[in-house]
């Protein structure tokens, strides 16, 4: 146990649930780089199987798996921080999910 964790910070004081709120944000992006990962992996593989049919694909070999898994990775990751965002809010008890899609409307 790092000293660190000893000792509370500002935020812990001022805000008694960020200890949940860091615990979600950290599985977000654990789970981004996941999705990243998983996601060229899948595109490498697809794009390998059409490079038989399709020869101009060669060029792009690594180009388009690469940039598949970023959006992949980019779009779960913000999905889940906004997730947690709510959360947090909620835990708060500033506003809830219901409140935010009743302003977005």
């Amino acid at each position: 146990m790092s000293h660190n964790e000893k000792q509370p910070s500002f935020e812990e004081n001022k805000y008694p649930h960020y200890k949940e709120y860091k615990k979600c944000q950290s599985r977000a992006f654990i789970h981004g780089m996941i999705s990243f990962v998983v996601a060229t992996s899948s595109a490498y593989l697809l794009h390998t199987a059409f490079q038989t049919r399709f020869p101009g694909l060669k060029k792009t070999w690594l180009l388009v798996p690469v940039l598949t898994g970023s959006v992949v990775a980019w779009l779960y990751t913000g999905h889940e921080t906004k997730q947690c965002q709510l959360m947090w809010m909620a835990l708060e008890e500033k506003h809830s999910a219901l409140t935010d899609t009743i302003k977005a409307e």
